[in-house]
């Protein structure tokens, strides 16, 4: 997280030496103009120990300080022979809007020891290599590129530098202005990231081709393909016509059914007219066989006697006709 903001920079207000390389006891060296930005003075002055100093402070490895070990940068001289430790404190403050801010006041202060070993110190408080690293890179400090310090030598390093390199480990001016300008961090991401992105090249290129040789197998099938439509158009047509004509046979059934049902219900009419004439037909039946039984009632004497008459007209015809021809 950074703690400043785009109008805000912390500079380094002064330093503090002691018993530090060359220096012997105590020193300190500012305070320092905000818009300090090197160190000059003749050979041999300590303008390399001076920058060394801050390394010292930022928690370069005695190697980066031009050193074997730790215990190597404590002071020793014949005035000074038996020193036990080294420090460096560096005092920074905050400058706002090219003011520097008289309520922020930050130390940072490294203590080497004869056994090489170190303690980090923020504000006066024990502190960690991890815990300063993160606070100085939190104020926007470049612990990771340099960009914040030219060392002595480097300039003519640089203007002596081949364009680019020629291989993997080889530092030409452009990898050197890429690790201040920050982008080589990306160079590894950049190459899995062209790794992954060549990976999908290969893919779409094989999906390509087998899209080509699919637009082939689809050409060559075209004719097949006209036919089959074709065959489909007509045979939709011919469903077409079909179920027209189901409809037409549909509707007529219909109709049909219609018509039926009228019929079925003019018959039922009648058959019910029928039936109530059958009905009054059989109660005149009943009736006229009542009146047919009287009759026979009635006319059964008297039929019974019109035979017993007739037999006598006949026997006495019969006995006129005998008498008749006995007389003639």
């Amino acid at each position: 997280m950074e703690l400043v903001e785009n109008n805000e920079r912390i500079i380094i207000y002064d330093l503090e030496i002691e018993n530090f390389k060359s220096y012997a006891g105590k020193r300190r060296l500012g305070p320092f103009h905000k818009s300090f930005t090197s160190v000059v003075g003749a050979n041999g002055s300590g303008k390399s120990n001076v920058i060394d100093s801050i390394l010292f402070v930022f928690g370069y490895r005695s190697s980066r300080i031009r050193s074997k070990k730790l215990s190597l940068l404590i002071h020793n001289s014949e005035k000074y022979p038996n020193v036990q430790k080294c420090s460096v404190l560096v005092e920074f403050r905050k400058v706002i809007d090219d003011v520097i801010d008289p309520d922020f006041k930050l130390t940072i202060s490294r203590v080497a020891y004869k056994d090489s070993s170190n303690d980090y110190y923020l504000n006066g408080a024990k502190s960690s290599f991890k815990e300063v690293t993160q606070l100085l890179r939190n104020f926007g400090v470049d612990l990771d590129y340099n960009r914040f310090l030219i060392l002595q030598g480097e300039v003519e390093q640089i203007s002596l530098m081949k364009p680019k390199g020629t291989s993997e480990n080889d530092e030409g001016l452009l990898e050197f202005l890429e690790d201040i300008i920050g982008s080589m961090k990306y160079k590894k991401p950049i190459e899995d990231l062209t790794k992954v992105v060549d990976g999908y090249l290969e893919q779409m290129v094989e999906k390509i081709n087998r899209v080509k040789v699919v637009e082939k197998e689809k050409d060559s099938l075209e004719p097949s393909k006209n036919e089959a439509v074709k065959y489909i158009n007509h045979e939709n047509k011919l469903n077409y016509l079909h179920f027209l004509d189901y409809m037409i046979k549909l509707k007529e059934l219909e109709q049909q059914d219609s018509e039926t049902i009228a019929i079925q219900q003019q018959l039922k009419g009648e058959k019910q007219i029928l039936e109530t004439k059958i009905d009054e037909i059989e109660i005149q039946k009943e009736e006229k066989h009542s009146e047919l039984n009287e009759v026979q009632k009635i006319s059964n004497p008297l039929i019974k006697s019109i035979e017993a008459h007739k037999k006598v007209v006949l026997n006495l015809e019969r006995s006129f006709l005998k008498a008749k021809q006995v007389c003639f």
